[in-house]
């Protein structure tokens, strides 16, 4: 191959960097509901909720809420602040619906950030290694041996930009943690539970396949930012929360603080 033929085949390869990005995980699109759906039965199972649906409670809150009646609706939301008070254990109705979404918006946060600052890294070789392959196959020599290798990881990290479409997930995390913080806003307003529940279900189709250590870690900023006990929270070892982005786990390969607390006194 002929060095005019070299430069124009990398430039042609730069050039299509960037252009009709498709996403990879449209193949998968059958299961999204039904990861999140399993999730948020996690969040039944791992919090107290004998707030919600509990027969006769003071923290009793319907969460079935007749469309037709403004007035039902409007009772229905006051109960449920009502039951949010410390001295009841369980979450109401309206607060369990706030956790689904701080839940949610603070895993798209997560996700979001990891693949904008992936992109950027690769935007960055680009450009880099692009502009030290240029100077150097315009050298004196005009045959550096260390052109091609520059050209390689330029091209390298182009590639992995254009073939995971790490641009095109960060908007698509974006979009949904924007749509998360907005059900959020429409249920701090007032609107009907029974709407915003159906929103959030209506919103699992979306979602990509899910990262379960992030989603982890999203749950525990949700304990926090609830002011929910911390046993509830998940424990992860550094080594899990520094591939969080990168292995998916089980759902349920994570013990909360009162289960590992109760192992260790079970081993002692």
């Amino acid at each position: 191959m002929s060095l005019v033929a070299y430069r124009r085949g990398y430039w042609v390869l730069i050039a299509t960097i960037g252009s009709n990005r498709t996403p990879l995980y449209d193949s998968r699109e059958a299961t999204r509901g039904r990861n999140w759906l399993q999730l948020d039965n996690e969040v039944l199972r791992k919090i107290d909720c004998e707030g919600v649906g509990g027969s006769g409670g003071k923290g009793e809150t319907k969460m079935e809420v007749d469309k037709d009646s403004d007035t039902k609706a409007a009772e229905t939301f006051e109960t449920s602040r009502q039951s949010s008070s410390p001295e009841v254990a369980g979450l109401s109705g309206f607060d369990l619906l706030r956790f689904r979404c701080l839940r949610n918006a603070a895993y798209h946060d997560d996700r979001e950030r990891h693949f904008a600052a992936f992109h950027k890294a690769m935007m960055f070789l680009v450009v880099l290694f692009g502009m030290i392959a240029f100077g150097l196959e315009m050298s004196v020599d005009n045959l550096n041996p260390y052109a091609p290798i520059a050209t390689l990881i330029s091209a390298t990290a182009g590639i992995v930009d254009l073939v995971f479409d790490l641009d095109g997930r960060a908007r698509l995390h974006v979009g949904l943690k924007r749509r998360f913080f907005d059900l959020l806003a429409r249920l701090e307003k007032g609107e009907k539970l029974a709407r915003i529940e159906e929103e959030i279900t209506r919103s699992y189709p979306d979602e990509p396949p899910t990262m379960h250590a992030v989603n982890s870690m999203a749950f525990n900023a949700a304990v926090d930012g609830l002011g929910r006990p911390t046993g509830q929270k998940y424990v992860l070892t550094p080594w899990q929360i520094l591939i969080r982005h990168w292995w998916p786990f089980e759902p349920n390969s994570f013990p909360t603080e009162d289960e590992a607390r109760r192992a260790d006194q079970l081993k002692a």
